[in-house]
């Protein structure tokens, strides 16, 4: 059946190569390197044998010779293609010379690794701790990669933030590594015909260590090598020489039963600390000792590793290989499952339900320099970049309409949130610039919506998952007692979608998952983020005069909104012909500003205030001078993170639950209430509830005597 794997593998190569899927691909490539292996280790083995490179399998009657498994060969190539980086790293970024000294020694390290295993401690003075060593089997090695690849196909599955690329990446470093390992245990199975030696155990450490942290689960990988860590800890006396520790610990074989036998080790000479630790060990049942009948002092005990372990607690203390080898895999393959279910079950049940209320995290420096290190941010800035990366040299009549049910929801929720503004018209204000109380009843009433009458319902949420997209969701509209809004309401409606998308809202019973997520990307930021949301907050600033919440006045980017500049720079980052300084231009605004976000945004910031773009917005007009819009965007998100971000008057007032979870520092309940208006502590000026600021929009208001005239710098 494997054999018939490889026609497979170059069928799914070429599929794989006409889709362009990275998976198909992947999975092609473990098929043909489990081929390649086998094949490779078969044909070489004889010859390596001949060159001596080669050892005798001491578990066997008659010790046969066999291939060693390239450990010298590997190593030494491990150690050239690290100075290979090392030296294309000192080209890239100039080492100095201070650091430059020591990527010789750093270079070396693996193959004086091998070396000292190899040939012991006569021939060199190099020390390693012994616990480096092969702490991860060759079988073990494939229960571990497939527990992990496990993980990853779950969550590549089940979750669709930002970790879900991270999963794709381990997933494409684990396939081939397995094809590897299936391939080379053909030969290396009971009774094996070839070593890996050391280098292999120490590449799939490696392998392990990488994937963990490149994938964000190293806690996840942690638990799958429990066996691994108990052996460490098992081992820690021998280890830190309190008993003695021979260089083999492998099990005794008896030639007589042909089964393996756990080996001993001496603690005659072990020091007081040393027969105390294995007294501890004894009372846990986890030592075979030998003790003189005579005097009663203690002989011996086994050595302290899982295998011999796994002897003295089998029948008899005896085991054949071949057995004691399927043993460790079932413990291995065990402790995978298990944790599987205490990951996928209590684990997920004590995160969602750690954090039930949403609260305001961030009140003082420390707490946001914490959030600004957090995954939390970093996850919400990936699926700020995902958004951005998708309408990438896009119109906005270039859309793709997608058939999700949950976008179409969305988009009937803005109408339904704008037709209620009918109902609750403004109050006559007089002369005054400033905001209408009438909001406050438009605003009551959305609360009722979406937490009395849960206007939500489409999105078939659970009880606290539904209470804090709701809070995010209305807090996007607004302070309802302030009636002002500015980039942290916006950063609000930001937390909104990220939590429909953590939810994986928008690709339930979805087949084609990669192509579908473009389509919706691209509909979140044209059709949900642009035409409802920001649709429905020109309206209310338009009806109810909201006035800017801290804005920075002339000098800021805009009275009220940040991330339409993000997105309608990215949206033309690579067009031939419109330039940052076209914005300049009124009839190439008017002629654009229906497809292209950023030229509908200085348009109508053109129509709220007078005079020109350099006296009322003098950033926006200091931008216009950039050479490329692929530099205003890459500015835009340096900027959204100093401004927004970083910003504690904004910060403070952004709640966390548990779909976007941080914590800070803990405060008594009174102190900060889940709804309460609160400033950060430390602040020398409350500059988010300072001065009022009138609506740019009211003041150019026109059609009545009383109301005011527009101001040219307002």
């Amino acid at each position: 059946m494997l054999k018939s794997l490889t026609p497979l593998g170059g069928i799914i190569a070429f599929i794989s190569s006409a889709t362009h899927s990275p998976v198909l691909a992947s999975c092609s490539l473990s098929i043909l390197a489990y081929y390649f292996t086998k094949k490779l280790i078969h044909k070489s083995k004889d010859a390596f044998v001949k060159r001596s490179i080669m050892g005798k399998d001491l578990l066997k009657t008659d010790h046969p010779i066999i291939q060693e498994g390239l450990s010298q060969y590997l190593a030494s190539l491990l150690s050239l293609f690290s100075m290979l980086f090392l030296g294309f790293a000192d080209d890239i970024i100039d080492i100095r010379w201070r650091v430059k000294i020591w990527l010789p020694f750093l270079a070396s390290i693996p193959m004086l690794m091998v070396y000292l295993v190899t040939f012991g401690l006569m021939r060199t003075t190099v020390k390693v701790p012994p616990f480096l060593r092969g702490l991860v089997g060759r079988g073990q090695s494939l229960v571990l990669a497939l527990s992990i690849l496990g993980n990853n196909i779950f969550k590549i599955l089940t979750t669709f933030d930002p970790e879900r690329e991270a999963h794709f990446n381990s997933f494409f470093f684990l396939l081939p590594f397995v094809g590897v390992t299936c391939g080379y245990l053909r030969h290396n199975w009971y009774p094996a015909t070839v070593f890996g030696g050391d280098t292999y155990a120490y590449f799939a450490g490696m392998l392990f260590a990488v994937v963990s942290i490149q994938g964000h689960f190293s806690l996840t990988v942690l638990l799958f090598m429990t066996p691994q860590i108990f052996n460490f800890l098992y081992s820690c006396p021998q280890i830190f020489r309190f008993i003695e520790c021979p260089r083999h610990r492998m099990p005794t074989y008896n030639s007589k039963t042909d089964k393996l036998e756990p080996s001993k080790v001496s603690i005659n000479n072990a020091g007081k600390f040393g027969i105390a630790m294995i007294k501890v060990l004894d009372a846990l049942f986890l030592v075979d000792l030998e003790i003189d009948p005579k005097t009663g002092k203690l002989e011996k005990c086994n050595n302290l590793t899982l295998i011999n372990f796994v002897l003295i607690k089998s029948k008899n203390k005896t085991l054949s290989e071949e057995e004691c080898c399927s043993r460790l895999l079932k413990i291995q393959s065990l402790v995978s499952l298990f944790l599987f279910f205490v990951k996928l079950s209590i684990a997920t049940y004590w995160v969602y339900s750690e954090i039930v209320k949403m609260k305001k995290q961030i009140l003082t420096t420390e707490d946001l320099n914490n959030f600004n290190a957090c995954s939390a941010k970093s996850e919400l800035m990936d699926f700020l970049h995902l958004l951005n990366n998708s309408i990438k040299n896009k119109k906005l009549s270039d859309l793709k309409v997608s058939d999700s049910s949950t976008l179409i929801h969305l988009k009937n929720l803005f109408k339904t949130l704008k037709d209620e503004i009918k109902n609750f018209k403004p109050v006559e204000n007089g002369k005054s610039r400033f905001g209408n109380p009438s909001f406050r009843l438009w605003f009551e009433k959305v609360e009722e919506l979406l937490f009395n009458q849960n206007l939500l319902s489409f999105l078939s949420l659970g009880d606290s998952q539904r209470d804090e997209v709701n809070s995010y969701l209305l807090d996007s509209f607004g302070n309802k007692q302030r009636i002002d809004y500015g980039t942290g309401h916006e950063l609000n409606f930001l937390c909104f979608l990220f939590c429909l998308y953590k939810l994986n809202i928008f690709t339930k019973n979805k087949e084609n998952i990669e192509v579908e997520m473009e389509v919706i990307f691209e509909n979140l930021v044209f059709s949900v983020f642009w035409n409802g949301y920001i649709n429905l907050m020109r309206e209310l600033q338009k009806v109810y005069w909201l006035e800017p919440a801290g804005s920075h006045g002339v000098w800021g980017l805009d009275d009220f909104h940040f991330l339409p500049f993000l997105f309608g720079s990215g949206q033309i980052v690579d067009h031939k012909h419109l330039k940052p300084k076209s914005v300049r231009d009124k009839e190439i605004l008017e002629q654009f500003s229906n497809n292209y976000i950023y030229f509908d945004c200085v348009k109508f910031i053109n129509e709220t205030k007078s005079v020109g773009l350099g006296w009322h917005s003098p950033m926006l007009n200091d931008i216009s001078g950039v050479k490329s819009w692929k530099k205003v965007n890459e500015g835009m998100f340096k900027m959204f993170e100093a401004e927004v971000l970083s910003k504690l008057p904004i910060m403070q007032h952004l709640k966390f639950g548990s779909l976007i979870h941080f914590r800070g520092t803990d405060f008594p309940e009174d102190v900060v209430l889940n709804n309460e208006h609160v400033h950060a502590f430390g602040q020398e000026f409350p500059t988010c509830c300072g001065m009022r600021i009138p609506s740019s929009i009211a003041a150019n208001a026109k059609g009545t005597d009383n109301i005011a005239k527009p101001l040219p710098f307002d």
